[in-house]
């Protein structure tokens, strides 16, 4: 018998210079429904995924990125009916694409 997997490859978003894009600039999708949500924070989501508000803030302003099971997390407790590339799309991804 063999079993097939079947693997999603995602493209994590970028670094980027933050001396030449706002904190605001990242993830814009993700902050727009995050503000959507009552009771959905930064702390929120900082606590499912296992790490410090500071570093959740970190990986939303780009310092750092977003591990991909982190990013799963998120989706699929929070936003299970938008894709990954919709939440974690980068301002980045449009300049590169064009």
């Amino acid at each position: 018998m063999i079993i097939y997997h079947t693997w999603y490859i995602i493209r994590l978003p970028h670094m980027v210079n933050i001396s030449q894009k706002g904190d605001d600039d990242m993830f814009k999708n993700l902050r727009a429904e995050m503000a959507r949500l009552d009771n959905i924070n930064g702390k929120v989501i900082a606590d499912t995924i296992g790490t410090t508000p500071q570093a959740f803030y970190d990986k939303m302003s780009g310092r750092s990125e977003f591990k991909r099971k982190e990013m799963v997390k998120i989706r699929n407790t929070f936003f299970k009916e938008m894709t990954l590339d919709y939440l974690f799309e980068c301002e980045d991804d449009f300049e590169k694409a064009g």
